[in-house]
C-alpha cells in the first residue's frame, strides 16, 4: 500500500542547457513549464515559435474593394485552376489561401 503524502512541496527544480548555436539557429525558443500531474516533477515545454509573434490566421473572407483591382480576375482564375492533391476540402481550403494571399499582395 502506497504512503499518501499531504505536505507536498511543488518546486520546479529541472533546467535547460542549449548550446549558443542552437539558440542562433531558433532565436525566438520560448521555455516554459507544464503543468504538475500524478508527479512530483512539471514538463519542461520548449517551443522554436514565439507564439507572441506569430499572426492569427482569420477565415477567408471576400472584400468587395477587390472587384476594383484590375488583376483579380486572374488571380482569382489563375488560384482555381491550380492542381493540388488531397481531399475536397484540403484543396478548397489550399485554393481559398493561396487566392486570399495572391489578392492581398
Amino acid at each position: 500500500m502506497k504512503k499518501e503524502i499531504t505536505d507536498a512541496i511543488y518546486e520546479r527544480l529541472d533546467r535547460v542547457i542549449i548550446r549558443n548555436d542552437w539558440t542562433n539557429l531558433y532565436p525566438e525558443s520560448l521555455i516554459t513549464h507544464g503543468q504538475f500531474t500524478r508527479s512530483d516533477h512539471c514538463p519542461i515545454l520548449l517551443t522554436t515559435e514565439n507564439p507572441i509573434q506569430r499572426r492569427k490566421s482569420f477565415p477567408f473572407r471576400f472584400q468587395n474593394a477587390w472587384c476594383q483591382y484590375s488583376q483579380v480576375n486572374t488571380i482569382v482564375e489563375k488560384q482555381w485552376i491550380a492542381q493540388i492533391q488531397g481531399t475536397r476540402m484540403f484543396k478548397l481550403t489550399h485554393k481559398l489561401k493561396n487566392t486570399k494571399q495572391h489578392i492581398q499582395n
